[in-house]
């Protein structure tokens, strides 16, 4: 078999072991739950300000229209790309076993990467605008109602011999019945191997490549299915308790924008039912064993007329679990 007959079936074998590889990894990763994929057909996407279409309302001989194109919010697609390679003589003297781990290792890169992307995103949300041009965090916003950018402060921060005065991330994100979720994946172009194997550029550097690019870009869904909490010291499973009200009673409270002033608020999570099948808790790295602890252990210790008790643990089962570093 020729030189050239043997890079081609090696790319072929190659290829063949990165879609393997990928359809393995297909089931949903992480983050996925949270996040709406879009697909994308040019470099940049260009979407209206997204308001939910208004709620039924009494027949007063007049319409009311919600209006659409007040911001424009545009993603711009960037490239990425990962690769390897090896000498011309490793494939020539067939010595290429270890080629063989290399397109799953791509592929499984390629599929968690948008997690990554919109994780990183996620930790901007504080300083980065959103679908209304208001950061995506923050006090008030320029379409709907509500504060989602809370902040919290222990008992232990409080004190003068405090330990633990670092601040700690927790972002809830809600990914119900949603029309769009808290982050979005914008898909351009969706990752597949390549090689430079066979061409004279490859015969003169005496090296074999192999690459693969994707396309796309992390951007922000709907700001009322997401909230940050800044948390200044280290909780303890009572006051990790304290923060999901805080968070619950948030969510509750958020409302739609309205078409005419004097209707009712619309309240899009005034009886959501929070638990793992719609909500995750994204948090620190820090906050590890005191977030699972709290949404795990059967029993939370109470203080009670000076003596402390075991109560029954409300929120087990309330949130999914998610650590990122980039929110450290």
């Amino acid at each position: 078999m020729s030189l050239d007959q043997k890079v081609s079936a090696l790319t072929a074998t190659l290829k063949s072991e990165f879609w393997k590889a990928w359809e393995e990894t297909a089931k949903p990763a992480p983050w996925e739950p949270f996040t709406t994929i879009i697909p994308s057909t040019t470099r940049i996407e260009n979407y209206i300000n997204a308001v939910p279409v208004p709620g039924m309302t009494e027949w007063f001989g007049h319409r009311n229209y919600a209006k659409v194109d007040s911001f424009v919010y545009s993603i711009r697609n960037k490239t990425y790309h990962n690769g390897f390679m090896a000498a011309l003589e490793d494939v020539e003297d067939d010595q290429v076993g270890f080629l063989m781990s290399k397109p799953k290792e791509l592929a499984i890169r390629a599929k968690k990467f948008p997690g990554r992307a919109v994780l990183k995103l996620l930790s901007q949300g504080d300083s980065t605008p959103a679908f209304d041009g208001a950061y995506f965090f923050a006090d008030s916003h320029n379409f709907g109602t509500g504060d989602n950018k809370l902040t919290y402060t222990t008992a232990d921060a409080g004190t003068a011999s405090a330990t633990h005065l670092n601040t700690y991330k927790i972002c809830a994100l809600y990914h119900g019945d949603s029309f769009l979720k808290p982050l979005i994946w914008q898909m351009r172009e969706a990752p597949d191997l390549q090689t430079n194997g066979g061409t004279p550029q490859s015969k003169e550097s005496r090296q074999i490549r192999w690459w693969c690019d994707m396309r796309g870009a992390p951007a922000f869904g709907f700001w009322w299915n997401a909230i940050q909490m800044s948390v200044t010291g280290l909780p303890t499973v009572v006051e990790m308790h304290d923060i999901f009200s805080a968070i619950e009673g948030a969510f509750r409270l958020f409302t739609l924008p309205m078409t005419i002033s004097t209707e009712d608020a619309e309240r899009p999570h005034e009886q959501s039912l929070l638990s793992t099948e719609n909500l995750t808790m994204v948090t620190s790295t820090g906050l590890g064993e005191v977030m699972r602890q709290a949404l795990t252990q059967s029993w939370v210790p109470q203080g009670v007329s000076g003596t402390t008790v075991a109560t029954t643990n409300n929120y087990v089962g309330w949130a999914n679990h998610l650590i990122s570093a980039f929110l450290n």
